[in-house]
């Protein structure tokens, strides 16, 4: 009986310390990333500003992924949001919806998931001096209220947030940039006289 309290005591006490410690760490934790994109802000804005084109970069929004979305009509202004479920577990369900959208700026947006973590988010870009790119700059702020277990998510939230963002730019920045080649691609003029062959073979 006495070795009983004792563990109970003990279990009681390391609650206490870690509770205690869990005060000194700061409920909300932000994890960012920046880059370049070979793009004018234009064209980076048409992927960001509108939800429907977030599943070409964003890769929970992918079409081959676990959740069924429902994005709203319209889906490029404040308010928008996109709603999804798990396909193999309906009880796990979220949304994001876009706060702010500025075509100059950014875009902002708050994401609510399950058990009612609360996320906000933004997606800022400037031109860059030269005129002829985009510096992006992606931060994510979570809000991990004071329970200590959630806290702790503090520590790691950038391993585990961190390479999911940098994934999700690169493939931004692939669309973009790939969407400004294609523009650049002129077709060949048919009045224009075609080599021959033995002009082709010392090509």
């Amino acid at each position: 009986m006495r070795f009983f309290k004792l563990f109970v005591i003990s279990i009681f006490g390391l609650f206490v310390v870690v509770f205690l410690l869990s005060l000194l760490i700061p409920p909300d934790a932000m994890v960012e990333r920046t880059g370049v994109i070979e793009a004018p802000p234009a064209t980076v804005y048409d992927h960001l500003g509108d939800l429907r084109h977030w599943k070409s970069w964003y890769p929970m929004f992918a079409e081959d992924s676990l959740w069924d979305l429902t994005i709203s009509n319209p889906s490029n202004a404040a308010g928008a949001n996109v709603r999804w479920t798990n396909k193999q577990d309906p009880s796990d369900t979220g949304r994001l919806t876009l706060m702010r959208v500025d075509s100059t700026a950014g875009v902002y947006y708050r994401l609510v998931a399950r058990k009612g973590q609360l996320a906000d988010g933004g997606i800022e870009f400037k031109s860059t001096s030269d005129g002829k790119s985009t510096a992006i700059h992606w931060y994510v702020t979570s809000h991990l209220g004071y329970m200590p277990w959630w806290k702790f998510f503090g520590f790691v939230a950038d391993r585990v947030l961190g390479p999911q963002m940098e994934s999700a730019l690169n493939t931004l920045r692939d669309d973009c940039e790939h969407r400004i080649r294609s523009k650049q691609v002129m077709p060949a003029d048919s009045s224009s006289p075609r080599p021959t062959t033995s002009q082709a073979t010392t090509l």
